[in-house]
């Protein structure tokens, strides 16, 4: 049994004393008592509140496969005890007598058919909780091993008996700082030094950092990341409206931020696992970082700072922190069918859901809806069509098995459906102008067929005599458009239109002059009402009020160089799948780019989400998979001592 220790070493004595050869272990009595009792509670809380999902599992992998529900093995306990350890059974009866003196990897069929999403979460091991009832095991402690490997393992590893002088443990250190795969050597430095200051402050701490390890991997970048582009892209909004509040006087809506805490997870996340944290480089961070750069230094220089500043805000959380989650993780390489299908499925449902107010509009039509359409669900939808329509016949062309053919085609005709709903002419103009690249590439034929639709069904509505579609009416329009926008620029100074009024400011900028031109009239009633400053409706036009000239010459510059790294990459990839969803993505932007001249389209968080997760989706998968090297920004290398 390992001496007592009667001082804890200082300086390279305490490093040398975490060496298991060297390293002395204090007995903790009181500790060991205190643990026990609230090990034996905790079990049976846990057993208790657990019940549910217990039996679930336990009925699951009956259901799933042959044999008992619980695996019941041999194990290597405190002071060498031998012990049986329970956990729901993750193989094939049988399968540990066949893999022998080794660890089982990952890619072996000895799993059953759910075995590996068990593991992976760590449910297969909620069945230990009856051993922590029993008094085999701990919460917290150096992981049982199989008699197999004891007397190997006493031979190879010096001083790897210590290890048995706590009970073993669910979880511990060396489970949180390496894991299943890391060698017996360096498990035992872990574990030497969790023995040596085990503690209740030290049992918590592991426990916390399990519990997040675990929810790391449920709650994936890409599992975050599609559930903020479901909210934005479902919920009315009304109801994202409730998601408000108020830090001082300025409200906050906690969608918005959102994005800044995937980040933070997926930075914490890096530290949990102790992996090192880089950035993939490309050729737009210049352009991107000057864009913001320039709307910054606007701020204290805006008529409206706070709007200004808010603004800022809205482009780096709602943009520029999802473009670089989407590119920087694994959703550009082996999950970027998670991504796709979120933007594909989410805008089907979008357009579901929104199938009655499209109805009613159509039912009423004018030459006036004709060009406005139902306003912000009309604008939402166009700009959703456009981007998912090219993604979805992309992965309809992939597609293996009959299903999810179906499944996509059917996703494919929901967004084209709800876009041609919205009556919009711009809308249908570009996503037509999508299909057509979309096809142009590989089947030109279908390419051709969507011209030619596009233009028999302008001949068919000019035919019938539909108001919205006849000449001098898309000139009355273009005129009307041209006046607008010269209203709003009537408000904006030529000096400080070249400078830029501060991001998402236009409207504040303009309503202030306003007011400001109003209160100047000296004959002007008390009680008259100060008419609202009208949208210009095109993002272009808004950007370079907003962002100045040079603002705007750096967002051309990041979307230009953006596309044009897409467009070449399509010719180098060899990954067939990786080069459709590739031109998939750059038709429907550029169709998005298009749509930009007709519709303020940065204002609303669903065609902000979809045009940031587009470009990092482009982008990222571009230098991913097309040949040759790729550079990275070296953020943060996390270090753990022993």
């Amino acid at each position: 049994m390992p001496t007592l220790a009667p001082a804890r070493p200082s300086g390279e004595r305490a490093v040398r004393a975490y060496f298991p050869s060297t390293a002395e272990l204090p007995a903790k009595p009181v500790y060991e008592a205190v643990t026990r009792v609230y090990n034996f509670l905790g079990a049976l809380v846990g057993i208790l509140l657990l019940s549910p999902l217990l039996i679930g599992i336990a009925v699951a992998v009956k259901v799933t496969s042959p044999g008992p529900a619980l695996y019941r093995g041999a194990r290597v306990g405190r002071h060498e005890q031998p012990f049986h350890i329970f956990k729901f059974r993750t193989m094939h009866t049988g399968a540990e007598q066949k893999i022998g003196k080794r660890l089982v990897q990952q890619t072996e069929n000895h799993f059953t058919p759910i075995g590996k999403f068990l593991r992976r979460y760590r449910l297969d091991e909620l069945a230990q909780l009856f051993n922590m009832l029993k008094g085999d095991m701990n919460l917290v402690g150096p992981r049982p091993i199989r008699p197999i490997f004891l007397e190997d393992h006493k031979k190879t590893v010096p001083g790897y008996a210590k290890r048995f002088f706590v009970r073993p443990g669910i979880t511990g250190k060396a489970q949180v700082r390496g894991g299943y795969y890391t060698s017996p050597r360096h498990k035992l430095f872990y574990e030497v030094i969790y023995i040596r200051n085990r503690g209740v402050w030290m049992d918590l701490n592991l426990i916390v950092l399990t519990f997040l390890r675990v929810m790391n991997r449920i709650f994936t970048t890409g599992f975050l990341l599609a559930w903020l582009l479901l909210l934005a892209l479902v919920l009315p909004s009304d109801i994202q409206a409730e998601f408000t509040i108020r830090v001082g006087t300025m409200p906050l809506n906690l969608m918005y931020i959102l994005p800044p805490l995937i980040a933070a997870w997926h930075v914490f996340g890096r530290e949990v696992t102790d992996q090192r944290l880089y950035a993939l480089r490309t050729p737009v961070d210049t352009a991107l970082l000057g864009f913001l750069a320039v709307t910054l230094f606007i701020v204290p220089f805006s008529r409206v700072p706070l709007e200004a500043l808010k603004g800022l805000g809205w482009y780096v959380c709602n943009g520029v922190v999802i473009f670089y989650i989407v590119l920087n993780s694994r959703l550009v390489t082996e999950r970027r069918t998670t991504l796709i299908n979120t933007l594909v499925f989410g805008a089907a449902l979008a357009g579901l859901l929104s199938a009655d107010v499209l109805w009613g509009h159509l039912k009423n039509a004018s030459h006036s809806d004709m060009r406005l359409g139902t306003g912000g669900v009309a604008v939402v939808l166009s700009a959703l069509g456009i981007v998912t329509t090219p993604l979805a016949l992309a992965r309809f062309e992939q597609a293996q098995r009959p299903w999810r053919r179906v499944a996509y085609l059917l996703a494919a005709v929901i967004v084209a459906g709800t876009t041609l709903m919205a009556w919009r002419r711009s809308g249908l103009l570009f996503l037509a102008l999508a299909l057509f690249l979309y096809f142009w590439r590989e089947r030109r034929r279908l390419a051709v067929l969507v011209g030619l639709a596009y233009t028999g069904t302008l001949a068919a509505l000019l035919a019938t005599g539909t108001a919205g579609y006849r000449p001098e009416t898309i000139a009355a329009d273009l005129t009307a458009d041209v006046d607008r926008q010269v209203v709003v620029l009537g408000h904006v100074q030529p000096l400080r239109l070249a400078v830029g009024v501060g991001a998402r400011a236009l409207p504040a900028h303009a309503q202030k002059d306003q007011n400001v031109r109003s209160a100047a009239r000296k004959d002007r009633d008390r009680n008259e009402r100060v008419p609202r400053v009208p949208s210009p409706n095109n993002t272009w036009l808004t950007l370079l009020a907003e962002h100045g000239l040079l603002g705007f010459a750096f967002f051309a510059a990041f979307m230009l160089r953006g596309l044009g790294l897409m467009w070449r990459a399509t010719g180098r990839i060899t990954d067939t799948s990786a080069r459709k969803d590739l031109w998939a993505t750059v038709a429907g932007l550029i169709g998005f780019a298009g749509l930009m001249c007709t519709a303020d389209l940065f204002y609303r968080l669903p065609m902000l989400l979809i045009f940031w997760c587009a470009m990092g989706l482009g982008i990222g998968t571009a230098l991913m998979h097309q040949p040759g090297p790729r550079t990275y920004y070296r953020l943060v290398h996390y270090r753990h001592k022993l």
